[in-house]
This record gives structure tokens, C-alpha cells and sequence, in this order.
């Protein structure tokens, strides 16, 4: 709504801003492989945000988000992984969005 502010954290910080990793959200969340490449919280939030595309989809639920491993599936804008195509923009805000689809996608300017 207009005129709110965002909803904070635990911790009194957006989800999604940068700064220290938050260890026990990555504890919930992360793999171990996927734990070992994340050293703050824009690398946790941009996993966060693939897995969420996946849930999304019907294709991950919150109680097994750590039996999803992306962490080599590199860095965006775009990725395959099993199949399945992302494409990921991050706006000048900071705001990541991440999409997936079956089949390869680009980013298309709407007038």
C-alpha cells in the first residue's frame, strides 16, 4: 500500500539488504555446497530467490528447500539447471526477481 514502509526482519533489516549473512536463515535454506559459496546476505537472497521461483511453481516446498542444491549453477541474468530456465534482474532499488520457465527466456521492454 502507499505511503507503508516495508515489513522488517527479524533483525530490523529488509530481506534483501545487504550486509552480513544471516546464519540462521541460511541454516534453514541453504545446502551445504550451497552454504560454502555465500559469504553475505545478497548471495543468500539471490539462492532464496531461485528456490522461491521453484516453489512457486509447485515444484519445491519451504520444508525442502535444503534438498535443492543451486550453488553451481553460477551467476545470473541466466541459467539452466535440470531443465528448467531462469532469468534473474536485479532492479537499480536492489530488488532481485527471479523467474522460471520451461523454455529459454529474455527480458522484453513493455512500452
Amino acid at each position: 500500500m502507499r505511503g507503508r514502509r516495508p515489513r522488517q526482519g527479524r533483525r530490523g533489516r529488509r530481506a534483501g539488504a545487504p550486509g552480513p549473512l544471516d546464519e540462521g536463515l541460511a541454516g534453514q535454506a541453504l545446502t551445504a555446497g550451497e552454504r560454502a559459496t555465500v559469504t553475505d546476505n545478497a548471495g543468500l537472497i539471490r539462492l532464496w530467490a531461485r528456490k522461491e521461483a521453484l516453489i512457486k511453481r509447485g515444484e519445491l516446498t519451504l520444508d525442502r528447500l535444503r534438498e535443492v542444491d543451486l550453488a553451481q549453477v553460477g551467476e545470473g541474468p541466466r541459467f539452466e539447471w535440470q531443465g528448467r530456465h531462469f532469468l534473474e534482474l536485479t532492479t537499480a532499488e536492489g530488488v532481485l526477481v527471479t523467474i522460471v520457465t520451461d523454455r529459454f527466456a529474455r527480458w522484453a521492454a513493455v512500452e
